[in-house]
């Protein structure tokens, strides 16, 4: 994920965003194409280049060194309540988890 942080102190709550079948005019399908999109996470609105949308995944992962780069304090990471698993159904151990606001669209 890149991106930088923004000026602005308080992000602007936008609408849910759904997408349906006139969207798909013009793709060929079933595709594997990536959905991309721009959005701000965080509060103080930590504008987000690239961001993979997958329907399939259980959780998001943000690496720590992004969270960091966000200037979100360490006090905000809470405990894991336990594992989430791989594609082979191995456990992997989750240590901490964040919930960060979200919001998508133009600004």
């Amino acid at each position: 994920m890149q991106g930088r942080a923004h000026k602005d102190k308080k992000c602007k709550q936008d609408t849910t965003k759904t997408f349906g079948d006139e969207d798909l005019v013009g793709l060929r399908t079933p595709h594997q194409d990536p959905l991309v999109i721009i959005a701000r996470i965080g509060d103080l609105c930590y504008n987000v280049k690239r961001i993979l949308v997958d329907n399939g995944s259980s959780v998001d992962v943000l690496f720590f060194s992004t969270l960091q780069s966000m200037n979100i304090s360490n006090q905000r990471l809470t405990q894991a309540a336990g594992p989430v698993y791989d594609f082979d159904n191995h456990p992997v151990h989750v240590l901490v988890m964040i919930t960060l606001p979200f919001t998508m669209g133009n600004f």
